[in-house]
């Protein structure tokens, strides 16, 4: 009787935060004209550098700070997620003359404080929560041309910062914006690279001004901003993907160094290389930053044939990324090798039921991925002999090189 082997290791950590912390949302463009509405229209971008959940609320605003509170005579949005959503999404935000023209979806939007339109003199755009008396600053962006953020006046609050007077909040991820010098831009972007393997990655990215672009005219921005449709890391880094035989099938196994948002995995097939079937789903560990190690047996796999194998990952949004495609000929599923004695102290003898028609190696490999021992196969060898004497005692991974023919444990006794 055939055993099924389906054997899945993770660990799942939840990451989603209801409150954002310093950095966990940025700025990514600041256009104070567009195409579509004039010269009173606005676009504002922002990207999530952390998972949210629904019901997350954080607001948006170009009103000044005096480094510790912020104005509430000029406009504020309040962006409140209604649904979860990845690290990397984008919410783009279009203005006219104050009022909401669109909005990402997946998100409301309220408006409070004065009417938001953005200065084509410079201005800035500040990202926090709670009351404006008493904000937590996530992230601040000066678009002033200068680079520098202005002295403000010490009157009382709410209008305590007059005219484009505004300092940089004393907390939150910020950066003093200027373009080319003391050039000033009506339309300001981000330019950069757009995948990352963290938050903080993404910052230094972002906050870098070598990776920001500005101009006057409304076509060219508006046409980098619709650009801006995702920034972020692929959901999987992958580490390994590997195919051996098994005493029941194919053994397919893959490590992952880190996942963001990943639902699942599915196992794929194919005889020929191109067309596909799925034969498994297995959970993925969410969101985790450490290595996790998957495997599963292809049980279906019979002797004498090719196949082809992948796995795709699937996040929380649906997007799909895929390991590479590999294959292996199955000669047997180890009925036709015998490996003793094992445990060992010794030798090990590998017996094969029939001639082996080519040359081969067959390697020792240690816990931790090194070959320690190898051996030579010929071609029309019955057995081998294995010497493992000089070994340090514990267990160890036979393998065929270059020919997935042995994948078996084995264990040096002392």
């Amino acid at each position: 009787m055939r055993i099924i082997l389906h054997i899945l290791f993770f660990v799942f950590i939840s990451f989603t935060l209801k409150a954002q912390g310093s950095g966990d949302i940025a700025v990514i463009y600041h256009l104070s004209e567009t195409n579509a509405h004039g010269t009173g229209g606005d676009r504002i971008g922002l990207v999530l550098l952390a998972p949210v959940t629904s019901g997350t609320s954080f607001k948006v605003t170009e009103n000044g700070s005096n480094g510790t509170q912020l104005d509430n005579d000029e406009g504020i949005i309040t962006i409140n997620a209604t649904t979860g959503h990845a690290f990397g999404k984008i919410i783009n935000i279009t203005l006219n003359a104050g009022a909401l023209v669109s909005g990402t979806a997946g998100f409301s939007y309220t408006f409070s404080g004065g009417s938001y339109a953005a200065s084509t003199g410079g201005d800035q755009s500040i990202v926090y929560r709670n009351a404006e008396s008493a904000p937590t600053f996530i992230y601040a962006a000066n678009f002033d041309g200068l680079g520098l953020w202005s002295i403000c006046n010490n009157g009382a609050y709410p209008n305590e910062c007059g005219g484009s007077q505004c300092v940089e909040p004393t907390s939150g991820e910020t950066f003093a914006f200027g373009m080319n010098g003391t050039t000033e831009f009506d339309n300001n972007w981000y330019s950069g690279p757009t995948s990352f393997a963290n938050k903080a990655a993404a910052l230094a990215a972002i906050t870098s001004t070598d990776n920001w672009d500005g101009d006057d005219s409304p076509g060219p921005a508006e046409t980098a901003a619709n650009a801006l449709n995702g920034l972020g890391s692929l959901p999987v880094n992958w580490l390994s993907f590997e195919i051996a035989a098994h005493e029941n099938g194919s053994l397919i196994t893959w490590q992952t160094a880190s996942e963001i948002n990943n639902s699942y995995f599915e196992v794929e097939r194919s005889m020929d290389g191109t067309t596909f079937s799925t034969l498994a789903r297995l959970s993925g560990a969410g969101n985790k930053f450490d290595k996790t190690n998957y495997a599963y047996i292809d049980i279906s796999a019979d002797a004498g044939n090719t196949y082809y194998y992948r796995v795709k990952q699937v996040d929380y949004d649906g997007r799909e990324s895929y390991s590479d495609v590999l294959s292996i000929y199955l000669y047997g599923k180890y009925t036709g090798v015998k490996i003793s004695p094992n445990p060992a102290q010794d030798f090990v003898n590998i017996r094969f039921e029939k001639s082996i028609d080519m040359d081969f190696d067959i390697e020792v490999i240690r816990y931790d991925g090194i070959v320690v021992k190898s051996i030579s196969v010929l071609k029309g060898s019955y057995s081998a002999d294995l010497d493992i004497s000089e070994l340090p005692f514990g267990m160890y991974q036979l393998r065929s090189k270059g020919f997935d023919f042995i994948n078996q444990t084995i264990i040096k006794n002392k």
